[in-house]
């Protein structure tokens, strides 16, 4: 697989990740509807403020039964959207590694691979992928319900109730909460967006790796785009070529050692966890041939 490939594996990424961020804006406007449907349409008003009452306090508690309901319904589409492009990041890797692979039985590294990203993600799928089941407390099954925006909700609407606040600009706020304005991403949207930026080049990280170990490939290229908000960690980084030993160095780096001082982080692998959240950088193998040509002193310390 060339370079060029290799770049439009990343454009794949790009492309899906967009595409998913779109899915969560898309579940935003659905979500504001059904809290406006089943909630704020059904609080008792004082003119044209909303009631202290118990029978609202009951109302605004149980969002908790309205927003998993909706989660329920909704999410499992989310998971087959993320499986169909964890499986075309798959297919990429699948041609790239395979030119390392010589007369090894690749086709059962990569099923094996694949299972192994397939369990961390906590999916199941049928054969053709778009029947996509989520094992209880995996990893898609509790981001999927997470209860952050959930819990924030309720706080929001316990608060504004208190206070009297008017009907309308109630609307207008949970609105703003949920989807939120020219100004800035709502609270449904920015809380999974993050984790779209994020999980796609995870599931490339960890897969490449796992491929790169299966195939002993030990040197790999820092590859991705530097944009504004890029960090230094990343931009000291980008597009050089370092070994897996050198890799293992960064745990050092002063951005690396900020986030386990504050708590942020509780370990580190600098194949797959890099620049930390957000990062948008991946690996790319090459041979140990290619790396030495470039690097002669890699050789020396091989």
């Amino acid at each position: 697989m060339s370079k060029k490939s290799f770049t439009d594996k990343l454009k794949y990424i790009n492309a899906i990740t967009e595409k998913l961020d779109g899915t969560f804006s898309s579940l935003s406007i659905e979500l504001y509807k059904t809290i406006i449907n089943n909630f704020v349409d059904k609080l008792e008003k004082d003119g044209q403020t909303i009631a202290n009452t118990p029978n609202n306090l009951k109302l605004i508690a149980a969002i908790e039964t309205i927003y998993n309901k909706f989660a329920t319904q909704q999410m499992p589409a989310v998971a087959s959207e993320i499986n169909t492009g964890a499986t075309g990041i798959s297919e990429y890797n699948v041609d790239y590694f395979s030119e390392f692979a010589g007369d090894r039985n690749y086709q059962a590294t990569t099923q094996r691979v694949q299972r192994v990203i397939r369990d961390r993600l906590g999916i199941t799928a049928d054969t053709n992928g778009k029947r996509v089941n989520l094992k209880e407390g995996g990893y898609m099954d509790s981001l999927l319900k997470d209860n952050t925006i959930k819990n924030e909700l309720k706080t929001l609407s316990y608060r504004e109730v208190a206070n009297g606040i008017g009907f309308q600009a109630f609307k207008k706020g949970l609105e703003k909460f949920i989807v939120g304005d020219k100004e800035s991403i709502g609270g449904f949207r920015q809380f999974y967006r993050n984790y779209a930026y994020d999980i796609y080049t995870e599931i490339d990280a960890q897969e490449s790796v796992l491929l790169a170990k299966e195939l002993d490939l030990q040197y790999f290229f820092y590859e991705g785009t530097i944009i504004e908000s890029s960090r230094d960690f990343c931009r000291k980084r980008a597009g050089k070529l370092f070994s897996t030993e050198e890799a293992a160095e960064w745990i050092k780096d002063p951005w690396i050692k900020k986030n386990f001082e504050k708590g942020y982080i509780l370990s580190y692998n600098p194949l797959t966890d890099r620049g930390l959240f957000g990062c948008r950088h991946v690996p790319r193998f090459v041979s140990k041939e290619v790396a030495w040509a470039l690097r002669p002193e890699l050789k020396k310390n091989a």
